[in-house]
């Protein structure tokens, strides 16, 4: 299969519009999907499932004693249950001795107590054991599970994960393995506990009596039927947000937040139909249930008391069926949501199971160093007409460095994942040392190549753990400037760096590795040309004794390469060197001249002042690598992990309060189920109440009034049946009709609110995309599970309790207070398990959200993790940050079991005291026979609902601490409101804008100032380019004038003499209406490519797009796709390659139209072909408006009206291209560095 895999490409995206694409967003007119329409005619298979016993194939020796113990221990356990109620009757059968033989009543009651000890005693050892063996084989097996899973997935070939989206795989590591755990650990145990105890209750039951026992059991399988309550599916809604949250720079710059909010808001509205279905079919059911019970009563004690009066059985024999098959049917109906959770774990093991066993093919010979393409055909199944290489033949030679050259989609990043193998040949071979590829060991292969890409992928860890995977180039002298150095975080997707900072650390990862080919795509694309320069000639020395294949746009950079080969549509145009390729006036000198810079003949040949001194590791880097490698070394070691500080967040009731008064307005909804919450609550002492007095009936020795006085309890329990139905029906019903509004409400407020807030919030870790979905989806989904259902049972419960309290007093006070006293001994032990089970809880979860960060942030940039040979870097991450919680989870184990074992024994004490202090009373006439079963039931039952209270505690509590979490989102007030202040009309906008003394620090680098002091006036129309070494605050002057982050101190202000107005004073949304702008590495999202380019102008009709597409030469590819502009665009636009990808983003900016175009390194991914294109289009659409350019390549901004050349926060010089050059200053030295003229 993996070879398989491998040999492929990536199939045909889907063209389909996902479905929160589809809610509320125009389409196009006339457009019918017949494919989805057959869809919606058949019906989904059922999903496979993994056959139970296969769910422990993972456990090994240990496991299997383990289940034996559990096994053992489970059902013994369950089968001690029917003999409480065994004792039970006989003990109450013993009460008749009171008037006729009491010494024999004294030892009757003394030999009964006993049991109920000895019981509770074998109860608690075999309880403790075995929930304890299913715990601690659930997290052995879990946790091999998860880092089998993970391993396996990093193992697999790149086009495997061309056909799976990123985000499932994430998922089934978090979702689907919990599910497993929950499948194999205690609930098993339970499940055959419940299976035993229905077992063994039956055979109790027909001992007693087999004819009162086979009629009652008659009505068991309708009284087993439990229907499981269902959860409201968020998905589509989830993946809009996650999108949405994940691209925010895009979405504001393009003001999408309204149309986002919105598209969400109506997912939510339409899913609100299907919960209704599932909140009536879950009030039916639960309400049936509750009718069935005391139906269920009502036969069992008809049909025994008939009997009884026959004079076939006596009391203490109704009883103990009656007890024994009641146990033994609500065992059984038990066991309804544990076939759901193991329904659920085989389902989810399917999947997880099969990556894991999936074969990965790895027997390959050691790799040499010659590379040859032989013959290569290769076209990307995603577009299968367009053939990427036509039979391509290149050879490249041991120890030489080649660089790829030719137009956007002429094959050269394709042959680069060819060497890494993330794709093989559709024919020919790819060969290395003679041997093909397909052949030699993936991993031990990929360990030798050191790559460097046209997006560089930093991991959320420090400078200093990404220099780790690979070291240094040029990047100490940034890197010292920040707040912790090399322990500086990087963010996420290392959004702390600059676009030339990311790529210069991203060229020091590759470059430690010391390895025998350097593979590097765009390397130096987002450096400026002092940085490229110096790293370039580290590069280069770096490159001697390896072979080392470059692609390149600026062709400066490849001048001096031993071969340089020119493609074109997939096969070699041309070959030779620079001077060779020149001299032949080919398609190369074309390309050349195109690039070349305009200079004053002059100045040719003038020294070049440098404008700074090399630092120590600069010089070291121009000199060698064994030096820079032995200085980062020194920099990068030491440094322990830290241990995760859990911070103690308070519970907050007034937040239930706020969550009732989101739909205030239906108020009487809220009203009608708390009135049907206490109908149940009183449901139980009621039934206690009449059952106590039922009992006393049955051991009456006139047996003669029985069966008159049955006929009318049958009925009142019969009536407490249907009134139960009614109640559970209302209540769940009305307060789920109240709750849906409710948390559509939250949740949409909390997004809205989200698309609110500036952008440095979204810089803080605690924000990232996948924190926000988290408090969107899964906390909000545990406040509804709140206000559904956790509410109206505590309430019912308390109801319960009050009311079994006042019937047990006003029957027998003093057995009640003693009864009551008894009450905290069972509760005790469910205050025990909830506290180690969830007083772990925070501990955990910070250690769990840090291992899925460790392994989403893997399987997300899967590509550079292969490129790097980081799987087994990541897969001992992921053990290490399991390690501790599995730790934490086996010894909370052995409390935690400690807490239901200790329950259930004391239930057998608290019946044992009872009942001893009740026959006490009886004996001394200081109570009755029927007072003391009344208060014994009363009191049984509240304890029953005090526990449900107890059990409750902790989800309340994890629901409260969510509800912190979601009106945290909810209240927060931004710092730059977009929609405050007066709107900006048209005329105001004149195209002049100007920076005065600004300063800026970013919100997370307070004490690192990007700006210092910066002064620029633009007017109407001109076109400024903004150049100066990388991190030196051009980008940041981008986002300044978009209003991402206002200046420190100083001002941004727009329009021209007494009309200009503080860009602060105005509104923000109406301001960046008037602007567009394509960042350096665009970001699309998963629709289509039309979807894409109408995001930037939601009103633009298809010409409109056309037209844009046209502009951004980006027409011709897309009508060359199989669906055009229908084609879906893949997950942050993976479909596409980096030059396209780019020139889609300028589509996206040129429908807009706007005032102002903000370009950061707008072509930078674009060959020197399509560059000249799109250059061509954005200097004729720059005409009448105000342009901002920001470009290492400095003919993109030759013809600038005015450059600013940037220098450690300042303004070192401006002026136009010629001024600069004659002042032979810093930007005179940068075009120097960039000049192509051929070597003399």
């Amino acid at each position: 299969m993996a070879q398989e895999a491998t040999t492929q490409a990536p199939p045909p995206p889907t063209t389909k519009k996902s479905p929160w694409i589809l809610a509320g967003r125009r389409e196009v007119e006339g457009e019918v999907d017949e494919g989805e329409v057959e869809k919606k005619e058949d019906k989904p298979a059922p999903p496979p499932k993994l056959p139970f016993f296969s769910l422990f194939k993972y456990a090994d020796a240990t496991d299997k004693l383990l289940f034996l113990g559990g096994i053992l221990f489970s059902v013994v356990a369950g089968g001690l249950s029917p003999f409480l109620f065994l004792v039970f009757g006989n003990l109450l059968g013993a009460f008749g001795l009171i008037y006729t033989d009491p010494n024999a009543f004294d030892s009757e009651l003394r030999k009964y107590i006993l049991f109920f000890v000895y019981l509770g005693l074998g109860s608690f050892v075999l309880n403790y054991i075995g929930t304890l063996c299913w715990r601690l084989t659930g997290e052995r097996q879990s946790l091999r599970i998860r880092t089998g899973f993970l391993e396996s997935v990093l193992r697999q070939d790149v086009a495997w994960f061309d056909e799976r989206r990123a985000g499932d795989l994430a998922s089934r590591l978090s979702t689907d393995t919990s599910l497993i755990q929950s499948g194999i650990s205690e609930k098993v145990g339970l499940a055959l506990l419940y299976l035993s105890s229905f077992l063994a209750s039956f055979v109790v039951a027909y001992t007693q009596g087999w004819k009162m026992a086979l009629v009652v059991t008659a009505a068991v399988p309708a009284l087993g039927i439990v229907l499981a309550s269902t959860q409201t599916d968020y998905a589509e809604a989830g993946a809009l947000a996650t999108e949405v949250l994940g691209s925010i720079r895009t979405v504001f710059a393009f003001g999408g937040q309204k149309r986002e909010g919105d598209a969400y808001e109506k997912l939510l509205v339409d899913s609100q139909g299907i919960r209704r279905k599932k909140i009536f079919s879950t009030g039916i059911g639960f309400g049936t249930v509750n009718l069935m019970i005391y139906a269920f009563i009502a036969l069992a004690l008809w049909y025994g008391a008939t009997l009884l009066v026959k004079g076939e059985y006596q009391g203490q024999n109704v009883m103990i069926i009656f007890f024994t098959l009641l146990v033994g049917s609500f065992s059984i109906g038990n066991l309804g949501p544990y076939a759901t959770s193991f329904a659920s774990a085989q389902g989810a093991a399917y999947e997880v199971y099969s990556i894991i066993d999936r074969n990965q093919l790895r027997q390959h010979p050691r790799f040499a160093k010659e590379i040859e393409f032989r013959n290569v055909k290769f076209n990307y199944a995603s577009r299968p007409d367009v053939q990427v290489l036509n039979g391509l033949n290149l050879k490249i030679p041991y120890g030489k460095t080649v660089a790829l050259v030719g137009s956007s989609g002429s094959g050269k990043s394709t042959i680069m994942q060819m060497l890494q193998r993330f794709y093989d040949p559709v024919e020919g071979s790819v060969l290395i040392d003679g041997v093909d590829l397909k052949d030699a060991n993936v991993r031990s292969f990929r360990s030798q190549l050191g790559v460097v890409s046209q997006e560089p992928v930093l991991f959320r860890y420090s400078v200093k753990e990404n220099i780790r995977f690979g070291k240094a180039a040029n990047a100490y002298d940034f890197i010292k400037e920040l707040p912790e150095g090399f322990d500086n975080d990087v963010g996420e997707r290392g959004s702390l760096l600059s676009g030339g900072q990311k790529q210069r650390v991203a060229i020091a990862r590759a470059i430690i590795r010391n390895p025998p080919i350097l593979l590097l795509d765009e390397a130096t694309s987002a450096l400026d040309s002092q940085s490229e320069q110096i790293v370039q000639d580290a590069l280069e020395k770096a490159s001697v004794g390896r072979t080392t294949i470059v692609i390149a746009h600026r062709l400066s950079t490849i001048k001096d390469a031993d071969l340089i080969v020119v493609l074109e549509k997939g096969e070699v145009a041309e070959m030779g060197t620079h001077n060779e390729l020149l001299a032949k006036k080919g398609r190369y000198h074309e390309l050349v001249s195109r690039q070349e810079l305009k200079k004053n003949e002059k100045e040719e040949d003038a020294d070049i002042e440098r404008d700074t001194t090399p630092t120590p590791l600069e010089k070291a880097a121009v000199v060698g690598l064994s030096t820079s490698t032995e200085l980062v070394n020194v920099a990068v070691t030491d440094g322990k992990e830290k241990t995760p500080v859990v911070e103690k967040e308070k519970v907050n009731f007034k937040n239930l309060l706020r969550l009732i008064g989101y739909n205030s307005q239906q108020w009487y909804f809220l009203a009608i189920s708390a009135t049907a919450a206490t109908g149940l609550g009183l449901a139980f002492p009621l039934y206690s109440l009449f059952f106590g007095k039922l009992i006393a009936a049955f051991f009456d020795p006139n047996v003669s009034s029985l069966q008159d006085q049955i006929n009318t309890w049958c009925l009142v329990f019969l009536v407490i049946g249907i009134v139960g139905f009614l109640a559970t029906f209302t209540q769940i019903v009305f307060i789920g009709l109240y709750g849906t509004k409710v948390f559509v409400k939250i949740r949409v407020m909390a997004m809205r609110n989200i698309l609110r807030q500036e952008i440095g919030f979204f810089d803080e870790g605690k924000n990232s995309s996948s924190n926000l979905s988290e408090t969107l989806g899964r906390d909000v989904e545990t406040l509804e599970v709140l206000m559904d259902q956790t509410v109206a049972q505590a309430w019912s419960s308390i109801v319960n309790a009050i009311a079994g309290t006042i019937i047990g007093l006003y029957y027998s006070w003093k057995l009640t207070l003693v009864a009551l006293a008894l009450l905290p001994v069972p509760t005790l032990g469910i205050a025990l398990e909830t506290q180690a089970k969830f007083g772990s809880n925070s501990k955990l979860q910070v250690y769990f959200d840090r291992a899925t960060f460790i392994a989403n942030e893997a399987i997300f940039n899967i590509r550079t993790v292969i490129s790097l040979g980081l799987e087994d870097f990541f897969i001992q991450k992921f053990k290490d940050e399991l390690a501790a919680p599995y730790k934490i989870s086996i010894r909370a184990a052995f409390v935690a079991s400690f807490g239901p074992a200790f329950s259930q024994c004391a239930q057998f004490f608290t019946y044992a005291v009872s009942y001893w202090y009740g026959g006490t009373l009886v004996k001394s006439n200081d109570t009755s026979f029927q007072s003391m079963n009344i208060v014994i039931q009363s009191v049984f039952f509240m304890s029953l609902a005090i526990g449900q209270v107890g059990a409750l505690a902790p989800s309340i509590t994890k629901a409260l601490l969510a509800a912190n979490k979601v009106f945290a989102l909810v209240d927060r007030v931004t710092l730059m409101d977009t929609t405050v202040g007066k709107k900006v009309e048209a005329p105001e906008i004149t195209g002049d804008v100007s920076l005065s003394k600004v300063k800026f620090s970013y919100p997370t680098r307070s004490e690192v100032q990007v700006l210092k002091g910066v002064d620029m006036d633009v007017k109407p129309g001109m076109t400024i380019g903004l150049v100066g070494a990388s991190g030196c605050g051009k980008s940041t002057i981008i986002s300044l004038v978009m209003r991402f982050y206002d200046p420190t101190t100083g001002t941004l202000s727009f329009g021209t003499g007494s009309e200009a107005f503080d860009a602060k004073t105005r509104q923000l949304e109406s301001i960046r209406s008037f602007m567009a702008i394509v960042s350096q590495e665009p970001v699309l999202f998963a629709r289509t490519l039309a979807e894409n380019i109408r995001y930037g102008n939601e009103n633009a009709t298809q010409a409109d797009v056309i037209q844009a597409a046209k502009d951004a030469n980006i027409y011709d590819f897309i009508s060359t796709l199989p669906d055009a502009f229908e084609t879906f665009a893949g997950e942050r636009g993976t479909q596409l390659s980096g030059g396209q990808k780019q020139r889609l983003a300028i589509a996206r900016a040129l429908v807009r139209n706007p005032k102002f175009l903000l370009l950061d390194e707008a072509t930078s991914a674009l060959d020197t072909e399509s560059e000249s294109v799109v250059q061509d289009a954005l200097d004729k659409a720059s005409v009448g408006r105000t342009t901002l350019i920001v470009a290492h390549r400095l003919s993109t901004i030759q013809n600038a009206d005015c450059i600013y050349v940037f220098k450690k926060g300042r303004v070192a010089e401006k002026g136009t291209h010629q001024e600069l050059l004659q002042k032979k200053g810093i930007y005179f030295a940068l075009v120097e560095q960039q000049s192509l003229a051929a070597n003399s």
